[in-house]
C-alpha cells in the first residue's frame, strides 16, 4: 500500500487538497470569503510549481479533466479583529 501512495505520489507529486477544505474561519466571516475568493474555493493546492505542472500531466494522460492549482498552501489567514 505504501508503494503505490509513493507512487502516485511521484506522479502527481504534493497535492494538499482544496482550497475550501484547507481553509477554516469563524462562522461569521464564511459569506465573505465564499463572496471574495468565489470559484478559487475550487482550487488544488499543491506543493510547488512543478507538483502543479506534474498533476496536469497525468490528467492530460489520464484523460482526467481539468482542475485550477494554486502552488504552496496558503499561510493560516486571521482576520484583524480591531
Amino acid at each position: 500500500m505504501a508503494a503505490k501512495k509513493q507512487a502516485s505520489s511521484e506522479r502527481v507529486g504534493t497535492i494538499h487538497g482544496l482550497v475550501a477544505d484547507i481553509i477554516e474561519t469563524e462562522p461569521k466571516f464564511e459569506t465573505a470569503i465564499e463572496a471574495v475568493l468565489g470559484d478559487r474555493l475550487q482550487n488544488v493546492v499543491v506543493g510547488s510549481q512543478n507538483d502543479s505542472l506534474k498533476a496536469i500531466e497525468y490528467l492530460k494522460s489520464s484523460g482526467g479533466g481539468r482542475a485550477p492549482s494554486s502552488p504552496n498552501p496558503p499561510a493560516p489567514f486571521r482576520p484583524s479583529l480591531s
